[in-house]
């Protein structure tokens, strides 16, 4: 099936090579590493496109999916322009490369932001990739929690501020994990464990989704497990420092989403900041860190998106509106409401979009609006949504299908 990576960020892009998170993006870093994350099953990246806040000059940018650190053929300079796209490369992936996004300034300075976007296409049907980590250190006597899809996570010690919520039914199976520096010496260690509601994931045998590094490796996997999950469930994932280790690092994790229906793929956001109580506010649709606050500014808040249906918005609040006080949080298209929505009001802390759904374009602007109504208290928030796009008649499963398409090639 296909899945659609929204990505944007609203940090300057300025001089020489820079990297960024190929899933929402973060602060443009001159070190690949800070944003290399790990696939978690076999399939191709391709549709890369860009979109800039105003046109660049001749020279403009270079931008390149890397994997593996190395730059791939997935690529295009945008010149004289302010957007521009590869639609005929496809680069193949398999369960622990790593990918991220580059950008090289030819000449053209800066520009104020840059939103993104591409298409994975996983070689089973209704899987789809989760996309999670940060650069920020762990910690190496405490436990901490974060969030499952993003760029860049701020790691804290409360777990019901680092959860995500999930929008449909699916499994979660395939966890990588990636550190940016070697634990230190055995048996220092680090372990990571998928946490479902806020509990340990459990595959009904009492199994966790987990991954534990030892000193002398940074990278680690399990795929003999898979945890079924709920619309409207919370995610996070837990990381414990084992044996107190002698060297902090960044994390990067990668897992894979198997939905009950093919063709939807989530999109997981959220952030510690609370709305505003008073003013229409807007956020990116797939944060950049949890940290990411509303602001009054739609442009600052703004990412690329590609054909696919939006739905199953699933919201969740800090804490209650108050009595006769709302928040309306809404999908935002080509800076217009689409009809996905959700009211919370009163004495609620939840609510979702049920049966509504609306249709992005090509390189349509996606993001999220706050709207309060009489004074609510101000709450922090998390949302999760479903992004859609009805599986390909016939290519549904590469491999099984592989000896027919020789065939029909004539190549056997």
């Amino acid at each position: 099936m296909e899945q659609v990576i929204i990505g944007g960020s609203f940090q300057p892009l300025n001089t020489n090579t820079k990297y960024n998170s190929l899933v929402g993006g973060f602060s443009w870093q001159d070190t690949e590493l800070y944003y290399s994350k790990p696939v978690s099953t076999d399939g191709i990246i391709k549709h890369l496109r860009v979109k800039l806040s105003a046109a660049t000059n001749a020279a403009g940018f270079t931008f390149t999916l890397m994997v593996n650190g190395a730059p791939t053929a997935l690529a295009f300079t945008i010149s004289s322009a302010d957007s521009g796209s590869d639609m005929v490369h496809e680069i193949d992936v398999t369960g622990g490369d790593t990918v991220s996004l580059r950008a090289v300034d030819n000449g053209a300075g800066s520009v104020t932001s840059v939103a993104w976007s591409c298409v994975f296409e996983g070689d089973t049907p209704n899987e789809s990739i989760i996309l999670g980590g940060t650069n920020l250190p762990t910690s190496v006597d405490t436990t901490e929690f974060g969030r499952l899809m993003g760029a860049w996570d701020n790691m804290g010690i409360g777990e019901v501020g680092e959860e995500q919520v999930c929008p449909t039914a699916g499994t979660i199976k395939n966890f990588y994990v990636r550190l940016d520096l070697d634990p230190g010496t055995s048996p220092d260690a680090y372990r990571f464990t998928l946490r479902v509601n806020g509990l340990n994931s459990d595959d009904g045998a009492g199994n966790p989704l987990r991954v534990t590094i030892i000193a002398n490796n940074k990278t680690g996997n399990d795929t003999a497990h898979e945890i079924t999950v709920a619309a409207g469930d919370t995610l996070a994932i837990m990381v414990e420092p084992i044996s107190t280790p002698a060297v902090a690092t960044g994390v990067h994790w990668g897992m894979t989403f198997v939905a009950d229906i093919d063709g939807e793929s989530i999109v997981l956001g959220d952030t510690t900041q609370v709305l505003d109580n008073a003013a229409t506010e807007y956020n990116q649709i797939q944060t950049e860190a949890d940290s990411t606050a509303f602001d009054t500014d739609e442009d600052l808040r703004l990412q690329l998106c590609q054909v696919c249906v939006l739905k199953k918005l699933y919201v969740i609040l800090a804490g209650t509106p108050g009595a006769g006080n709302s928040y309306d949080i809404t999908v935002r298209v080509a800076k217009a409401d689409s009809d996905v929505t959700v009211h919370i009001h009163d004495s609620d802390t939840a609510g979702n979009s049920g049966a509504l759904t609306d249709t992005v374009a090509l390189d349509d602007y996606v993001n999220l609006k706050s709207v309060p109504l009489s004074t609510p208290t101000a709450r922090a928030i998390k949302w999760g949504l479903v992004s859609y796009r009805a599986p390909i008649a016939g290519l549904e499963n590469k491999s099984a299908n592989m000896g027919a398409k020789m065939i029909g090639a004539g190549l056997i």
